[in-house]
C-alpha cells in the first residue's frame, strides 16, 4: 500500500506545473490504477490457501509378525530371580538367629567361667615365669661394664608382670531389626503378571495350544563407576562468544544375563540366553550411579525387552499412535465440507477400535474424496489447487493406512509421490513408505490381506 502511495506523491511532483484541467485527468487515471493493484492484491489474499493441523492420538492395534493361529488358547510364564519374593524370610530368619542365640546363652557363659578359670589357673605359672626371665637378664646386665650400660640404656631389663585374670560375664543377645532399606526383593508371580502378558490372550493352563515361556533373570555384574571428563563448547551470553568449559561424568559398565525359553505345541520358539544380555553395557551419568537402584532397573529393563519380543512376534498389542490431520483455514465458509471432514475425523481416530473405519472416519473420508475429485492441479488460483488436494490425500494415507486399507493407502501416497514435493513431503513419503510396507507385512502374515 505505501508503495502504490509512493507512486502517487511522485506523479504529484511531475505534474505540479500541468494545466489544472490535464492535471485533473491525470489524477483520476492515477486513482483507478492504485485501485486496481488493491483489489488484485486482495483478490489474490483471498485465494492463497493457509494450510494447518491438528495432531491426534490413537490406539491401534499391532499384528504380530508370526502370528500362533486362531487355536491359540493362551499363554503361561513364569519368571524366576535369586531375589527373595519379600523380606518376610529376612526378618523370620534375623529373629530365628537371635533365639537361637538366646538358647545357647547359658552355654556361652559356662564357656566363659571355664576359660576364666583355666587362666587363673596358669596366671601363678606365667608370674614365676616372667621372674624367672627377670632374673636371668639381670644377671646378664649387670655383667656389662659401665660405659657398655651406658650405651644400652633404653634397653635395661624391666620387671613385667601379667595381669590378674577378672571375670566378665558376657552381654545377653540382643535383638535388632535388620535393615531392609537396601534389601532387593521380586514376587516372580507379580513379575510375570505384570511384564509377560501376551496382548490379545489370557492366561491359560496345560500345554496345548498354549504359549509356554519361562525367563530366568541372572545375577547383577557391574564395575566400578569409572569417572571421566571432556570438553565442551557453550555460548556465554554475557560475553557474546563461545567459550570451553570442562564437564564430568561417570561410565558405568554393567551386565544382567537373561534366559528365555518359549515353546508352542511341543515346539522350541526360543531357547537359551536373551538377545545380547550377556554383553556387558556401558551407561552414562552426570553424578555417581546408586548401584542398588541400578540393579533394580536392569530386572524392569530386561522383562520390558522380553514383553516387546514376545508380543511383536506373537501379540496383538494396543499401540499408541499420533498421526497429524490437514485442513485449510476456513475463510467466510469456503471450507466447511474441509472444516467438517477435519472434525469427523479428530473424533474418528480418537475412537478408533481394532483398526475398523467407523462412522465419523467414514463421513470425513467421503469429504475429503469429494473435494479431492474437484482439484485443480494446475490452477494455483482454484479453491482446491495443488496445495489443498496434497493435504487431502496425506489425510486418506494416513486414515487409511491406520484402517488397515492398505492398497488404498499405496494409491494415495502414489499421488503424492507425483506431486511437486518439498523437504518435509519427502520426509513423509519416506516414512509412510516404511510405515504402509510393515502394516501390509502384518496383515498378510496375519491373512487379512
Amino acid at each position: 500500500m505505501s508503495f502504490f502511495l509512493g507512486e502517487i506523491d511522485q506523479m504529484k511532483l511531475r505534474i505540479i506545473h500541468l494545466p489544472a484541467i490535464l492535471l485533473i485527468e491525470l489524477m483520476k487515471n492515477q486513482i483507478k490504477l492504485t485501485l486496481w493493484a488493491l483489489l488484485t492484491l486482495m483478490s489474490v489474499q483471498t485465494m492463497a490457501q493457509n494450510i494447518q493441523n491438528d495432531a491426534v492420538e490413537a490406539i491401534v492395534t499391532r499384528y504380530p509378525s508370526e502370528p500362533l493361529g486362531e487355536a491359540c488358547a493362551g499363554y503361561d510364564m513364569t519368571v524366576k530371580t535369586s531375589y527373595p519374593q519379600n523380606t518376610n524370610n529376612i526378618v523370620a530368619e534375623a529373629k530365628q538367629r537371635h533365639e537361637e542365640a538366646e538358647a545357647n546363652f547359658p552355654n556361652v557363659i559356662e564357656e566363659a567361667k571355664r576359660k576364666h578359670e583355666d587362666d587363673l589357673a596358669s596366671y601363678e605359672e606365667r608370674v614365676e615365669d616372667r621372674r624367672e626371665n627377670y632374673k636371668l637378664e639381670m644377671e646378664e646386665w649387670n655383667k656389662l661394664s659401665k660405659i657398655e650400660k651406658m650405651a644400652m640404656q633404653d634397653h635395661i631389663p624391666k620387671l613385667s608382670l601379667p595381669r590378674k585374670p577378672v571375670y566378665r560375664e558376657p552381654y545377653p543377645p540382643q535383638y535388632r531389626e535388620p535393615n531392609l532399606s537396601n534389601v532387593i526383593t521380586y514376587d516372580p508371580k507379580v513379575l510375570a503378571d505384570a511384564y509377560l502378558a501376551v496382548s490379545g490372550y489370557s492366561q491359560a493352563e496345560g500345554t496345548e495350544n498354549v504359549l509356554i515361556g519361562s525367563v530366568e533373570v541372572g545375577e547383577f555384574e557391574s564395575m566400578s563407576p569409572e569417572r571421566k571428563s571432556r570438553v565442551e563448547s557453550y555460548y556465554d551470553k554475557a560475553s557474546g562468544t563461545t567459550k570451553k568449559k570442562t564437564v564430568y561424568y561417570y561410565i558405568t559398565k554393567y551386565k544382567r544375563p537373561v534366559y528365555l525359553n518359549l515353546a508352542y505345541n511341543g515346539e522350541t520358539l526360543h531357547s537359551g540366553l536373551f538377545g545380547e544380555s550377556g554383553e556387558y553395557v556401558s551407561q552414562e551419568s552426570s553424578g555417581s550411579p546408586s548401584m542398588k537402584n541400578l540393579e533394580r532397573e536392569t530386572v524392569t529393563n530386561a522383562l520390558e525387552a522380553v514383553s516387546e519380543y514376545i508380543n511383536e512376534k506373537y501379540g496383538y498389542s494396543p499401540m499408541q499412535e499420533k498421526t497429524t490431520i490437514f485442513h485449510v483455514k476456513n475463510k467466510k465458509g469456503a471450507y466447511d465440507d474441509l472444516e467438517s471432514a477435519k472434525d469427523f475425523a479428530l473424533a474418528g481416530i480418537a475412537a478408533l477400535e481394532n483398526n475398523q473405519v467407523n462412522e465419523d472416519l467414514t463421513e470425513a473420508i467421503n469429504i475429503w474424496k469429494s473435494e479431492y475429485g474437484e482439484a485443480d492441479l494446475e490452477d494455483k488460483k482454484a479453491r482446491v489447487n495443488a496445495k489443498v488436494a496434497k493435504a487431502i490425500l496425506w489425510n486418506l494415507v494416513a486414515v487409511s493406512r491406520m484402517t488397515n486399507n492398505i492398497e488404498d493407502a499405496k494409491t494415495y501416497l502414489a499421488a503424492i509421490e507425483e506431486m511437486k514435493l518439498n523437504y518435509n513431503d519427502k520426509t513423509w513419503v519416506k516414512d509412510y513408505t516404511a510405515k504402509i510396507e510393515e502394516s501390509e507385512k502384518r496383515l498378510s502374515a496375519n491373512g487379512l490381506l
